[in-house]
Formats: structure tokens, C-alpha cells, sequence
């Protein structure tokens, strides 16, 4: 109490016994801060599942994640066979079109040709017929062009074949 009293003339006694008073009504007992160091363990205690749950998680995770990277691994190697193979039935329809482009060509030029043929077997017959020459004329003046055109051509060769015959003579 005397400390008291010296303390209460001083200038700093006031900040002083405020101070006292917050610490001695602000303490708290042995029980209370043991009950306060039970609790933060069993807080500590409960981080701690939660973090063995999230390694655990985390393991399985990795795990996921690197089958994932296998099957994208697996999905490129695919993507590539099938361009490669792509790649390969588009040079095989090319040398299938090349070919078919030939074989056209061909018939065509077959076609041609046989058409040459029949067209020249067609003359020719009718230049050894000549009743179906004279009767395949479409009209009355046609039929006379090619009876006149019959008896010049008659007249030529046999002009021509006397004149071959008397050079051939002498």
C-alpha cells in the first residue's frame, strides 16, 4: 500500500495502475489456459487428418493425372495412324484415278477407232453396191446427181485404165 501511495504522486502512477488493472482483470487461470492448450491440439490433431485425407487425395490425383497423360499419349498415336492411313488411301484413290483415267482414254480411243473401222466398211460397201448407193438417196434429184455421178466415175476409170494399159505397152 505504501508503494501504492508513492506511486499515486508520481506522474506515471496513473498509466501505471491502469495497466495493473487490464493485466489482473485480463489474466486468466492455469484451468482455463489448459483447456485453451487441449483445444489448439485437438485443432492440430484435426489439420493433421485433413492433411493425410489431402495427400492421399493428392496421390490419387497424380495417379489420375498421369493416366490421362497416357491416354492423350495414346489418342496422338492414333490421330497419326489415321493420317497416315489417310494418307495412304488418298495416294491409292490418286494411282485409281490415274488408272481409270487411262482405261477411259483407252475406250475411248477404241471407240474411235471402231467407229473409223465401221464408217470405212460402210463406204466401201457402198461403193461396191452401187443399187444401194443410188437407193439410199434421200430425194428424186439426189437419185439423179448420183446416177450422172456413177456414169462419170464409170467413164473416169475406164478412161484411166485404158490409159494405164497403153502405157504399160509400150
Amino acid at each position: 500500500m505504501i508503494y501504492l501511495t508513492i506511486m499515486l504522486k508520481s506522474k506515471i502512477s496513473p498509466v501505471f495502475i491502469l495497466l495493473l488493472l487490464s493485466i489482473l482483470t485480463y489474466s486468466q487461470s492455469r484451468v482455463e489456459l489448459e483447456k485453451e492448450r487441449l483445444k489448439i491440439i485437438d485443432k492440430i490433431e484435426f489439420t493433421k487428418g485433413i492433411l493425410k485425407r489431402n495427400e492421399s487425395d493428392k496421390e490419387k490425383t497424380v495417379e489420375y493425372l498421369n493416366a490421362i497423360q497416357i491416354q492423350i499419349e495414346n489418342r496422338k498415336r492414333n490421330q497419326k495412324n489415321i493420317e497416315s492411313q489417310l494418307n495412304a488411301i488418298n495416294k491409292e484413290v490418286t494411282l485409281k484415278q490415274y488408272s481409270l483415267d487411262s482405261v477411259v482414254d483407252t475406250k475411248r480411243k477404241i471407240n474411235n477407232a471402231l467407229s473409223e473401222i465401221i464408217r470405212a466398211n460402210y463406204i466401201h460397201n457402198l461403193s461396191q453396191n452401187k443399187f444401194l448407193y443410188l437407193f439410199s438417196a434421200q430425194s428424186w434429184d439426189d437419185f439423179l446427181n448420183r446416177k450422172r455421178y456413177l456414169k462419170q466415175f464409170n467413164y473416169f476409170a475406164k478412161n484411166k485404165l485404158l490409159d494405164f494399159l497403153i502405157v504399160n505397152q509400150k
